[in-house]
């Protein structure tokens, strides 16, 4: 992911640059406010510990279960609403974002067209055990700004539990049009992906994805 695949047609993935990402929230709790990032730059995406891989071929469904010690991001932002439904809530300028120990877990619907892969449908699930924000002018910056990017980082795991419906919609959409997008750059079709998982993988990495069952249906996407 740090460095780009040219034979794929696949670029550096870590750090990731996203140019937009948006947030709409309302909740009887937490009150109604919009988040606007730009300019994002995720980092350490790459380092990761897979918990768990299960490809099931036939109805082409990968399960997965991956941990990421910490990702940091890096943006503009721009933030306004209320809080509580009482206290008026903005602030714009340079954010910094860390996410320690997240587990993500979810599954994949593949298909494929003209031999590329793509995906149908995509499921996600998560956890993140702490957060550290830091919002340049939160609430027009000084001692309060310092104040609620302390409350955020202290309560962000709280806040996120109970916003997950809609940031596990937004994220789940967000990664299934950025993965699609990276499979259709990808110049290596489905058969030739099997191929060199097949000549190229250790017998664990065959056994995880497990290819032994699959050599008949290999066979008719040539």
């Amino acid at each position: 992911m740090k460095y780009p695949h040219p034979s794929l047609e696949l670029p550096v993935l870590d750090p990731f640059v996203l140019k937009q990402l948006d947030f709409n929230i309302t909740n009887e709790m937490i009150g109604e406010f919009t988040l606007n990032l730009e300019e994002l730059r995720i980092i350490m995406m790459s380092e990761f510990d897979i918990n768990k891989i299960k490809m099931n071929w036939l109805p082409r469904k990968l399960e997965f279960s991956v941990r990421f010690p910490e990702i940091h991001t890096q943006a503009k932002y721009n933030m306004k609403g209320i809080l509580g439904n009482l206290v008026p809530v903005h602030g714009h300028g340079p954010a910094s974002i860390s996410a320690i120990n997240v587990n993500l877990t979810g599954m994949v619907d593949l298909g494929i067209h003209n031999n590329s892969l793509h995906i149908r449908k995509l499921t996600l699930n998560y956890f993140i055990e702490a957060f550290r924000i830091n919002m340049t002018n939160l609430m027009g910056g000084g001692r309060i700004s310092e104040l609620m990017n302390m409350v955020l980082s202290q309560e962000g795991t709280e806040i996120l539990e109970l916003v997950r419906t809609d940031v596990t919609y937004v994220s789940t959409n967000w990664l299934h049009i950025v993965a699609n997008d990276v499979l259709q750059k990808m110049s290596i079709s489905f058969s030739g992906l099997l191929d060199f998982i097949k000549s190229a993988g250790t017998k664990k990495v065959k056994e995880i994805f497990n290819l032994y069952p699959f050599k008949s249906e290999a066979k008719s996407c040539t």
